[in-house]
């Protein structure tokens, strides 16, 4: 009876097309890193920061010095807290009381 030949599959295209892939893939997210690096909002200073007007800020400085509880009631419902980050969850909690 004849020895049965065994077909070896090589491994190294496969191993070849992987290092292709990966090195790829490093590539691409450096090049895509030094993209992002460029495109970033420049860094304020503090002092540069503190100069600017920030118009919700303004817009709650402006309530009445009186303290009546008309005022006060009046100076509540005329400002605008939409703007605010978690107003909806200051609404529940000011329903709910």
């Amino acid at each position: 009876m004849p020895p049965i030949q065994q077909n070896q599959k090589s491994v190294g295209p496969i191993i070849g097309i992987i290092i292709i892939i990966v090195v790829l893939l490093v590539g691409a997210l450096y090049f895509w890193g030094g993209t992002l690096n460029k495109s970033t909002m420049p860094i304020e200073s503090p002092e540069q920061i503190s100069a600017g007007t920030d118009t919700v800020v303004s817009g709650l400085q402006t309530v009445g010095v009186t303290d009546s509880l008309e005022d006060i009631s009046a100076d509540l419902n005329a400002t605008d807290v939409s703007s605010l980050d978690d107003s909806d969850n200051i609404e529940s909690v000011v329903n709910s009381q």
